[in-house]
C-alpha cells in the first residue's frame, strides 16, 4: 500500500532520528567536502579552458613534417621592454613562455611599467635604460630586479608572497585601442624604476604586474592585422603584454645574412637579441621563415605562424649597453631589402622592415635547447624552399 506524503514525511523523520548522530554529522560533512570539491574543479576547468582555442582549429593542424633545424636559444622576457633571461628549457603555454625549475615562476612579459596618470606603458623607446633592467627569481616568492651591466646599483627585491593582488588595478593603453589590466606592485618598486630612469623620484611611473586575462583583437591594431593576413589570428595567439603575438621565432641564418650587409656598409654587426625574439633557431636557409605556417618543436608544441614581424626603432638599441645607433641601424639596412610584400602590406605596416616570425600556440609542452624544429608548408605559401 503507498504512503500518503504526510505519513512517508513522518516515517522518513523518523527513521533518520534513528541515526546516530556522529553518523549523520559525518554524511553531511562528506556532502559538504563533495559539493566543494565540484565546485573547485569547475572552477578550475574554467580557469584552464579560458584561453583553449576552438576544437575546429585543432583539425587543421597538418600531420606530415620536415624537420628544418634545431633550437639554439630560449629567452624569455619578463619585464616587457626590460633585458632577457636566457634559460635552458621553458614550459610554452598559450600566453607565453614560462621558466621551469626552483623559484618563482617567471613568466613572458609579466611585468610592465606604466605611467599612472597618463594610463599609458613605458617603453625602452622612450626610456632607452630600461633594456638594462634584469629580473631574476631568488626563491619562490622573492622576485629581483637589478641593472644587468652595473653591479654597483641597488637591486630592488619584490615579495609575491606579500603582492596584493585585490589591491590598485590599473588600465593601461599599449598600442592605440589595446587596454590591458595590471596590478600596481607599489611604492617601493615606484621609487626604483623612477631613480634608475630619471634620477629622481616619480610617484607617477608604476610597476605593473599580470592579471591574466584575455587580451581581444576587436577595434584594436591587431584586428586589421587578421584582415589581412587571415582569420587564424585570434585573441588566444596574443600574449600578457607582449605586442601582438605570445611568440616570436628568430632564425639566426637571417641574421648571420643582415650583418653580412652591414659588414659592407662599415657598420657594426648586431646581436640576434637586437630583436628580441623568444625562440632562436638555427637553419640553413635565412629567411626562410616567411614560408612557414605551422612550426612543430620536439615532439609536442605546435606553433602557427601569425605574421612577419615588422620592425621598428627598438631594434636599434643595443641591449648589452642601452646605447641607442645614431644611423638607425640596423633598421635602415633592413628597410633597403625587407619591406613588407605588396601595397596593401605596405601601407598596413607602414613601410616596416620584416624579420622574425610571429606565431601562436596550439599545443604546449617544454622546449629545450637542441630540440628539433619542423615545419608544415600551407598550399597557399610558397614550398620550393623545402623540395
Amino acid at each position: 500500500m503507498l504512503q500518503s506524503p504526510v505519513i512517508f514525511g513522518v516515517s522518513l523523520r523518523h527513521s533518520l532520528s534513528e541515526i546516530p548522530k556522529v553518523v549523520r554529522t559525518a554524511a553531511l560533512i562528506v556532502i559538504a567536502s563533495g559539493c566543494c570539491s565540484y565546485c573547485v574543479f569547475w572552477i578550475f576547468k574554467r580557469r584552464s579552458d579560458r584561453y583553449k582555442r576552438p576544437s575546429a582549429s585543432y583539425r587543421k593542424i597538418p600531420t606530415v613534417w620536415k624537420q628544418v633545424g634545431y633550437v639554439t636559444e630560449i629567452n624569455i622576457y619578463p619585464l616587457k621592454s626590460g633585458y632577457y633571461l636566457s634559460v635552458e628549457k621553458a614550459f610554452c603555454d598559450f600566453k607565453g613562455l614560462s621558466r621551469i625549475g626552483q623559484g618563482y615562476p617567471l613568466s613572458d612579459r609579466c611585468f610592465l611599467l606604466f605611467n599612472r596618470s597618463k594610463g599609458t606603458y613605458i617603453s625602452n623607446i622612450a626610456h632607452n635604460r630600461l633594456v638594462l633592467v634584469k629580473v631574476t627569481a631568488l626563491d619562490k616568492d622573492l622576485i629581483q630586479f637589478s641593472v644587468h651591466n652595473d653591479d654597483t646599483y641597488t637591486p630592488f627585491v619584490l615579495n609575491m608572497a606579500d603582492f596584493n593582488r585585490s589591491g590598485s588595478v590599473h588600465t593601461i593603453r599599449m598600442y592605440e585601442k589595446d587596454l590591458v589590466h595590471a596590478f600596481d606592485c607599489g611604492d617601493a618598486a615606484s621609487e626604483w624604476f623612477s631613480r634608475f630612469l630619471l634620477g629622481k623620484e616619480d610617484p607617477d611611473i608604476r610597476l605593473g604586474y599580470d592579471c591574466d586575462e584575455q587580451r581581444k583583437l576587436n577595434g584594436t591594431i591587431y584586428e586589421r592585422y587578421r584582415h589581412h593576413y587571415g582569420d587564424h589570428i585570434t585573441n588566444e595567439d596574443m600574449g600578457k603584454y607582449a605586442y601582438l603575438a605570445s611568440y616570436m621565432l628568430m632564425n639566426e641564418a637571417s641574421v648571420k645574412d643582415l650583418n653580412e650587409r652591414l659588414q659592407l656598409k662599415g657598420e657594426t654587426e648586431v646581436s640576434i637579441h637586437n630583436f628580441r625574439g623568444n625562440i632562436i633557431l638555427s637553419t640553413d636557409q635565412a629567411y626562410e621563415e616567411d614560408n612557414w605556417d605551422w612550426v612543430r618543436l620536439n615532439e609536442d608544441i605546435i606553433l602557427r605562424g601569425m605574421k612577419p614581424c615588422t620592425r621598428c626603432t627598438m631594434t636599434c638599441l643595443d641591449p648589452e649597453t642601452g646605447q641607442k645607433n645614431l644611423r638607425t641601424e640596423p633598421l635602415k639596412t633592413l628597410r633597403s631589402y625587407r619591406g613588407p610584400i605588396g601595397e596593401k602590406a605596405r601601407a598596413l605596416e607602414k613601410g616596416s622592415p620584416r624579420l622574425g616570425l610571429y606565431c601562436g600556440l596550439y599545443s604546449r609542452g617544454t622546449v629545450q635547447k637542441g630540440d628539433p624544429v619542423y615545419v608544415a608548408v600551407s598550399e597557399k605559401l610558397n614550398a620550393k624552399v623545402y623540395e
